[in-house]
């Protein structure tokens, strides 16, 4: 008597290769649908991307608190909200116009001392 005929006959080769074609085209399936929900996922994560370095530039930008050194710039103060900047530094205020009267007379009575002394010293010099 002859047995059940095995499931696993020799398989002619027109039959296998309609299998690996088979394989391939159930493979190129699944990348194509890996590659369809990339496309379908990446506005929403350019959109986080963009949200979270927004947070992050909006993060160092507004501290005031940091060393200033090595190339690193304090932030500038918003003229829009004046008082919510750092208390600890000095506001900074316009001169008055007495002020820079004041400046601009010690300016040229110190030049005027440097005149006279080094007038002085030409007097004496030139002399020996």
């Amino acid at each position: 008597m002859k047995g059940k005929p095995s499931s696993k006959k020799s398989e002619s080769p027109i039959e296998e290769r309609k299998r690996q074609l088979a394989q391939e085209q159930e493979a190129n399936r699944a990348r194509l649908q890996q590659h369809e929900q990339f496309l379908q996922d990446a506005p929403k994560r350019a959109e986080e991307l963009a949200k979270a370095r927004r947070e992050k530039k909006l993060e160092s930008t507004s501290r005031t608190d940091r060393p200033t050194g090595h190339g690193r710039h304090a932030t500038l103060p918003d003229p829009w909200r004046p008082y919510e900047i750092n208390v600890a530094v000095p506001a900074q205020r316009k001169r008055t116009r007495a002020e820079r009267r004041e400046g601009r007379l010690l300016f040229v009575f110190l030049l005027l001392v440097l005149i006279g002394v080094s007038y002085v010293l030409y007097l004496n010099l030139s002399l020996l």
